[in-house]
């Protein structure tokens, strides 16, 4: 029996990730990092080792894109550069979401069985 992929979401939208984030652990897969319910303003620093961590130990990054969400598009590199597969969930066109380790999704309710079709 092979092992589930661990998962990490990244989004601006943090109703929205947090919800994805549920239905992803009912599916039974593990969050490396909650960082929609473990943010601290306080200690920059540490929540952005924690996020990045977070990327490194996961086997899917979940992108749920947003106009405006520049830190998850930095997040969204970080995977792209690592080689992780990279799920981006209404993202426009363009050249970053061609390469080989991306799969675009045209909404969050593909999530699941992308992962599922990709594990």
């Amino acid at each position: 029996m092979t092992t589930k992929p661990k998962i990490y979401v990244a989004s601006k939208k943090i109703p929205r990730a947090i919800k994805i984030m549920e239905i992803i652990r009912k599916a039974g897969y593990e969050i490396t990092f909650d960082w929609a319910t473990d943010y601290h303003e306080d200690n920059w620093d540490e929540y952005a080792q924690k996020e990045r961590e977070g990327i490194q130990k996961c086997d899917i990054f979940v992108y749920l894109w947003c106009e405006d969400a520049k830190s998850a598009r930095y997040e969204a590199g970080m995977a792209m550069g690592l080689n992780k597969l990279v799920i981006a969930s209404e993202a426009p066109d363009s050249f970053f979401y061609h390469l080989s380790n991306v799969v675009r999704i045209s909404s969050d309710s593909e999530i699941i069985s992308t992962i599922a079709k990709n594990q």
